[in-house]
């Protein structure tokens, strides 16, 4: 069985063998202190310089590239993804010359079946807003349309 994706541009195709690049990003919804509490633990076990003053990472203004970044390290090196706070992400969250570390995992069909689509931490919001109606013109939205 093959199962074609397409995540934010990115097109993958997956077999039931198949391994596909991993990374670990936060859950769109944890508050900021969240995203400050994980991005400080993760930083005391592996190297956080990229998100520092001077890094290529570096973004005072967004702690969630700050803590995405900082959550897959570690997870590349800890094979864990922060349980619910986190989510296995087949698309590269990197951008610019702010590099993500990607690991070859096996991901079967089923599995790719119960992923997330999120968008990138840099997404502007006039290709979010683009990406939302493609969506919503292939599936119902109401639950997210304005009610006036």
């Amino acid at each position: 069985m093959n199962l074609k994706l397409n995540l934010a541009g990115d097109s993958h195709t997956l077999s039931t063998a198949d391994t596909a690049e991993t990374w670990c990003v936060p859950n769109p919804s944890l508050t900021y202190k969240n995203l400050q509490e994980i991005e400080t633990f993760a930083c005391n076990y592996v190297d956080c310089s990229s998100i520092h003053s001077g890094g290529p990472c570096f973004n005072p203004l967004n702690a969630f590239i700050h803590a995405a970044f900082a959550m897959n390290a570690y997870y590349q090196e800890q094979h864990q993804c922060f349980g619910n706070s986190g989510l296995i992400s087949i698309t590269d969250p990197s951008y610019g010359n702010c590099h993500f570390a990607g690991r070859e995992e096996k991901v079967s069909s089923s599995a790719a079946l119960n992923t997330w689509c999120v968008a990138k931490p840099t997404a502007t919001d006039n290709l979010l807003q683009l990406n939302i109606d493609f969506a919503c013109s292939h599936v119902n939205c109401s639950v997210i349309e304005p009610r006036w």
